[in-house]
């Protein structure tokens, strides 16, 4: 809605880049390979381009357009058809159609299904909610780029939307046309390495989504090593944290959500002693700073913009549940030896009390990430450093940290650079990855591309070409 607002005031421009056509053309293709395989739907991409062309394109503006076109095709398209990506050099422009052997377009609705807000009015149409701002949006960003979409439509047989660029070039590595082909049984590639959590089945992870498409996702995506238990809203997710018998180890939820929605159910558990201490990762298609910041990491907990990829999911998740299970171990471990190193039964349960988080120690918390952040280009800056200006010692420090969030200082430090350095990333707020790097403390571009990676599960360069 915000970028049709800007197209009407004529305030929204191109970002042009170069980018790697095959390199960008799979990536965007691939996001979608587990969604296609876990509806059964025969999905393929065919690229008829040299494999070295590199174009001049706003990517940011094509990624949100060919996003909205496969999620669409796979929403319309039922299990045992197909969807392809097909793109091609005519010479002086690039085309690229995304077709489906789905349930078509009636032909009443094919004249308006580009307007702004259209939703189609037949009786069948399936009740999957949506704005009708997608296809809007599509056309608009095209014609933006000096392109055009053509569509071809055909009740119960199905669609093709196909886009048509100026073929911008700005160098061609290698003039050979791949012709190829790939299909959704193709290996996804290498994810990120995974920390190691002992017996991950024992795992419970509640996920609150309203969205059934969306929540069978993701829960195909996890099922696989964790236990899934599913809400569809807040209210709905309070109740089974109440009802379960199990110990809930993590918690995936949608921001926007009818009856109770993600912020306010974060509210409700925070507020709960027994409850505060689940990591919690929010969903959110949302943009703006203050609502990232409702779920800004202390720690244990994370947020996912919506479209996000699969390896950055399951990294996300494996993250944090490493962190809450060296967490509940530091606390088991503590809770023995309380009561041998004090001389009274009173004065032992004092002390295991004194190992859960309450308020103070959240206000503490934040005041310690502001001495890191005031420190945060300081690549000199150490725990030692850390604890004399938190006046505690490096024993306490770390006992302290380990206590909240499950972290070391040094990882808590790091996680806060990190985080600091998604929000630079996000907001396009340096123009290379070693300003982003060295603005966050970081000796080397190497190891902060690293460990980026391994945080987030997407390597920092990505954020570069949107």
């Amino acid at each position: 809605i915000l970028d049709l607002s800007k197209l009407e005031d004529d305030r929204l421009e191109l970002e042009e880049d170069e980018i790697h056509l095959l390199s960008f053309i799979q990536a965007i293709f691939d996001t979608f390979k587990t969604q296609a395989n876990y509806l059964g739907v025969n999905y393929q991409l065919k690229f008829e381009a040299p494999q070295g062309l590199y174009l001049f394109w706003d990517s940011n503006k094509m990624e949100k357009v060919l996003n909205n076109l496969l999620s669409n095709a796979l929403k319309f398209t039922p299990s045992g058809q197909e969807v392809s990506l097909v793109v091609k050099d005519l010479d002086t422009q690039i085309s690229i159609m995304v077709q489906d052997t789905g349930k078509g377009i009636h032909p009443d609705d094919r004249p308006y299904i580009f307007d702004r807000f259209y939703q189609s009015s037949q009786p069948d149409r399936p009740a999957q909610g949506g704005t009708g701002i997608g296809l809007a949006l599509v056309t608009e960003f095209v014609q933006l780029m000096q392109g055009h979409v053509e569509l071809q439509s055909e009740l119960t047989k199905g669609s093709s939307f196909t886009i048509f660029l100026p073929k911008t070039t700005t160098r061609i590595e290698d003039n050979s046309s791949s012709g190829l082909l790939i299909d959704h049984n193709s290996p996804l590639e290498t994810t990120p390495e995974l920390p190691t959590i002992e017996g991950t089945n024992s795992f419970t992870i509640l996920l609150v989504e309203d969205n059934a498409d969306m929540r069978n996702f993701i829960s195909s995506l996890l099922e696989i090593d964790y236990t899934i238990l599913t809400a569809t809203d807040g209210l709905e997710g309070l109740a089974m944290l109440k009802e379960q018998a199990v110990s809930i180890d993590l918690i995936i939820s949608d921001v926007m959500m009818p009856n109770m929605d993600g912020f306010t159910m974060l509210e409700e558990i925070k507020a709960n002693a027994n409850w505060r201490n689940i990591p919690i990762v929010m969903l959110t298609a949302l943009a703006r700073e203050e609502d990232k910041l409702h779920a800004l990491t202390v720690g244990v907990h994370d947020y996912l913009t919506k479209p996000f990829s699969i390896e950055e999911l399951t990294v996300r998740v494996a993250n944090l549940l490493q962190n809450a299970q060296e967490r509940k171990a530091w606390i088991a471990e503590q809770q023995q030896i309380a009561p041998k190193t004090t001389k009274t039964t009173e004065k032992s349960e004092k002390e295991v009390d004194n190992l859960f988080v309450g308020e103070a120690d959240l206000n503490w918390l934040k005041t310690v990430e502001e001495e890191v952040k005031e420190q945060l280009d300081n690549e000199n800056f150490n725990v030692a450093v850390l604890a004399k200006k938190m006046n505690v010692s490096d024993r306490q420090l770390t006992r302290k940290l380990k206590k909240i969030t499950g972290l070391t200082p040094a990882k808590f430090i790091k996680e806060i650079r990190l985080n600091i350095a998604r929000t630079y990333l996000e907001a396009g707020t340096y123009l290379s990855v070693s300003e982003v790097a060295f603005a966050v403390g970081f000796q080397t571009v190497e190891a902060f591309s690293k460990s980026y990676k391994t945080r987030f599960g997407k390597p920092p360069r990505e954020y570069l070409n949107k």
